[in-house]
This record gives C-alpha cells, structure tokens and sequence, in this order.
C-alpha cells in the first residue's frame, strides 16, 4: 500500500528561549514521519522528551530503520477508509502488552501520519474520523471558535497579557518562590478576578516548599497546580493535596494508561495534562480522555513547546471533535520562530486568544511538505 516512508528530525532556533524547571528550550526538536503511496501523502510529527517518556529524537532517529514501525508498514494495508482506521488502532502501537509496542514517539509518529493520509486520500478531516471512530465524543458538536489558554515561561513579558481577550493564565513557576508570589499578584493584578489563573512547576518543589508556596498563595484563587511536586509518588502528591486542599493537575507522571489507572487508585490529582505526543497518539489520547472523564476529572490538551505543524493541527481537530476541556493550549509556534510559513493556516486570533477549525482534509495542513524539506537536518527515507 505504502511506497516509501521518510522520517525527517527538524531543529530551529526560537527567537526567545522557553524555560521551566526541567528544562530549558533554545530550538525546536521535532521528528516528522512522512508516509505515501505515490498520490496521497500522510505527515506525523513527534517531540520525545527524555524526562517525560525516556525518550529522545537522536535515539529514535538512530533506531528508526530497525524498528518494527517498517515491517508494520509493509504489511499495513485497507480497502476503505474506516478499514483502515481500525487496522491502525488494533495495532495498540503504545500498549506496552501489545506485540507491535513501539513507544510512544513511533507509536505517535506513525498513528498521525496513517491518519493524515487517510483523511486525504477518501476526503475527509481527521475530527470526523474521530467521531466515527469515539462514539464518547459530542457528534454534531460544532464551535466557530475555541478559546485557548495564554502560557507564560520564567522569560515572558507582561505584555502578553494585554490582548483583549484573556481566557485563562497558565504561569509557569519554580524559579524561586518569593518571585513567584510576587509575579502571581502582579498577573492577577492584570486580568482580574474573573480570569482563572493557575500554575505549572513541572515537578519543581520538595513537599515543605510546596507547602509553603500553597500557603503564600491561598488568596489567590490559583485555580490548580500542575505537577507541584519533585516526585511520583502518588501518594506523597495525595497527602499535599490533603493537606493544602489545592487542586492538582497530572502531567509528567501521567504518560499512560496505567499512569492513569494507578493516579486514580490513589486520588492523587483533580485534572490530566494530555498532550498528543507524550501519549504516543491519539488512540491513547483519547482512551485516557474516556476514562479520566467517566471518573469525574477533567482534562487539559496540553501542547509541547515547539510543535511545528502535525501535532498542534492533531489538537485542533481533536478539538473540533467534540472534547470538552478545562483549558485548551493552542501552541505558540508562531510567536517561538521568526519565520514560520504555515503561519497563514495556524489559524488563531491572539487579540481574543480564540483558535479556529482547520477546514481541510486529513490534518488540513497545506504546505507542509515544503515546510519539512526546507527545514528537515537529518532525514531517513526507506523504500517499501
């Protein structure tokens, strides 16, 4: 069925550096797996995070040409278009028990591009194909616009909160607590009472500081705190969350389906930071969404720093399949690069912070082909 596979590994400078308390982002880092049949082209894009899945781009880069990712294609195959939707996600690409386990940037790599190529080769956007494909998600569910949450590293100006229209303040913190009080009072200052606000350490406190940033900050109405604490004890984060009566919100220790299922065994969180390329697609994605929601909890679709076309286009559509989140992060891709030229289909107004729905098939991002060739350090390309 498919003639060739490319993967491309993809590294530009951002104009300003993004910065949290594991780690500090200078470039993008992001793996393009690029799939056809000679007439329909299909684009999947990955950003592996060693402190998040244990994964990097130089290591699955290096491994591609041996993975079971090749043979898996070589034999994938489909006469229509929900054929071959189902063929992809009873493959269970991220399931750790499953024979055709490849981890979560293939498992994403490869389930965005199958997806993309599907959706352009039988006419039709990946939000439908989620719908016929979910029976959870709202059918019919339609919104001209979704509003999108501003996020602010340690290096984000104030100014940035000057639009017209701010739906809600993720601030990053961990740098040292008393400049973070001091930055919260002043963001709030800014936007008001009715604006939720709410912080992400990204595991940056041991729990006395937790603690300690909890009681500064009680005033405040900080609506959730993402990944407060040093640690993945479950049980440590449910004994602050006793104790603070803070709500929390799961991100790095919740790469999983059994992530999951363990966080809840031990009431450990409130909210699930899910983000496309840390849960190996958007099978898992949205398997996690399900279970999260028919447990009473809510979920954010989170985004990792630099996603430069096929991940946040894969949002989008998620979006426009019927999901309903606490806080939704669009990307910042076009504020990150001084020149990024699928800009005119990012389709976002930062003045009222509100995305829009992507009208084309597949992930509905022209231009993308140019934009990897253009841009693409190292690439890999096998013949099927």
């Amino acid at each position: 069925m498919f003639s060739s596979v490319e993967l491309s590994r993809i590294e530009l400078p951002l104009q300003k550096k993004f910065g949290h308390n594991l780690a500090q982002h200078s470039k993008t880092d992001n793996l393009i797996l690029s799939i056809n049949d000679k007439t329909f082209y299909g684009y999947g894009e990955a950003v592996p995070r060693q402190y998040v899945t244990k994964e990097t781009s130089q290591h699955i880069f290096d491994n591609f040409a041996n993975s079971k990712l090749i043979q898996i294609l070589k034999e994938f195959n489909c006469t229509s278009l929900m054929e071959g939707v189902n063929n992809l996600f009873t493959l269970r690409l991220n399931d750790i028990e499953s024979k055709n386990y490849v981890g979560p940037g293939l498992s994403c790599l490869l389930e965005l591009a199958i997806l993309d190529f599907l959706g352009k080769k039988y006419g039709t956007q990946i939000s439908g194909i989620l719908n016929k494909s979910f029976p959870f998600l709202k059918k019919g569910k339609n919104m001209n616009s979704f509003p999108f949450t501003t996020v602010l590293s340690y290096s984000d100006s104030l100014d940035r909160l000057s639009a017209k229209k701010i739906n809600g303040v993720k601030v990053k913190v961990g740098k040292d607590i008393d400049f973070d009080v001091d930055n919260l009072r002043n963001i709030k200052k800014i936007v008001g009472d009715n604006v939720p606000v709410f912080i992400d350490g990204n595991c940056c406190w041991k729990y006395d500081d937790g603690v300690r940033f909890a009681k500064k900050t009680q005033d405040m109405d900080i609506k959730w705190f993402e990944e407060p604490l040093s640690t993945s004890d479950f049980k440590e984060l449910f004994a602050f969350k006793q104790e603070t009566k803070v709500k929390i919100m799961l991100d790095e220790n919740c790469v999983s389906m059994q992530d999951l299922i363990r966080a809840h065994k031990e009431n450990s969180f409130d909210y699930i930071n899910l983000r496309i390329s840390k849960n190996g697609g958007v099978s898992q994605f949205l398997e996690m969404y399900d279970y999260i929601v028919k447990n009473g909890y809510k979920a954010q679709l989170g985004v990792q720093v630099g996603e430069v076309g096929p991940l946040w286009a894969c949002g989008r559509q998620i979006m426009q399949s019927g999901i309903d989140v606490v806080s939704y992060e669009a990307g910042q891709i076009d504020l990150l690069l001084k020149e990024y030229n699928l800009l005119d289909k990012y389709m976002i107004d930062r003045e009222v912070n509100r995305a829009f729905p992507i009208k084309d098939n597949g992930l509905g991002l022209k231009g993308i082909e140019y934009f990897v060739e253009n841009n693409k350090r190292d690439n890999i390309k096998i013949f099927l």
